[in-house]
């Protein structure tokens, strides 16, 4: 889950903390930080390459964040297929208490369902 560590290799860090990384500022003119915006496109390139996605974004900035966008992204899918039925998300209730209100966030109705002592569902 987002809550948990992960394992991040040393040559994240050390790429993260060069100084045209490190001392970026979200609020910064476009043109000082085009480097990494340019590494940051040649990313989610490469993401959507590997994944066989159209595209893919690197905005959510946290395991909520991410939640939402992708409770948003499902919801813009259905909307534009014309399904305006599809309103209910299964949430199981052992479920971290951000994934319901990320569902609720993007307008969806939350199902709640039991879960059992292992923590999984029928």
């Amino acid at each position: 889950g987002s809550c948990t560590m992960k394992y991040n290799p040393k040559i994240n860090d050390e790429m993260a903390s060069l100084p045209g990384f490190a001392s970026i500022h979200p609020l910064q003119p476009a043109h000082t930080v085009e480097g990494c915006l340019e590494v940051m496109t040649l990313a989610q390139q490469f993401l959507a390459e590997i994944t066989g996605m159209d595209g893919v974004t690197l905005q959510p900035a946290a395991g909520a964040h991410g939640e939402f966008t992708g409770m948003m992204l499902i919801k813009a899918y259905h909307e534009s297929r014309g399904d305006d039925k599809r309103k209910k998300i299964i949430v199981p209730d052992s479920a971290h208490g951000t994934n319901p209100a990320s569902a609720t966030m993007a307008g969806f109705e939350v199902v709640n369902i039991p879960s059992a002592g292992d923590g999984c569902v029928d």
